[in-house]
C-alpha cells in the first residue's frame, strides 16, 4: 500500500511548481463551498423526495369523490 492509502501524508518535495499560501487558501475554500453545496443538494433532494409521496397522496385521496364510476365534475346522474 502506497503511504496515502494508509492514512500517512507523503512527503511533499519543495519544488518551484507548488502553489502559494494564497493559492493553496483559494484551493481549500473552493473545497469548503463544493462539500457544503453537495450537502444542501442532499438535503434538498431528501425534502424534494418526501414532497412527491404527499402529493401522490392527495392524488389518490382526491381521486373519485364524487362517488360514481365516470370522472364527470358534477355527481348527478341525470345527464
Amino acid at each position: 500500500l502506497s503511504a496515502t492509502a494508509k492514512g500517512k501524508q507523503p512527503a511533499r518535495a519543495t519544488t518551484p511548481t507548488e502553489p502559494t499560501d494564497v493559492q493553496r487558501t483559494e484551493v481549500e475554500q473552493l473545497k469548503i463551498v463544493l462539500k457544503r453545496s453537495r450537502q444542501e443538494t442532499h438535503i434538498s433532494q431528501q425534502r424534494g423526495s418526501g414532497s412527491d409521496e404527499d402529493s401522490d397522496e392527495t392524488v389518490k385521496a382526491g381521486a373519485g369523490k364524487d362517488d360514481d364510476d365516470n370522472d364527470d365534475e358534477d355527481d348527478d346522474d341525470n345527464d
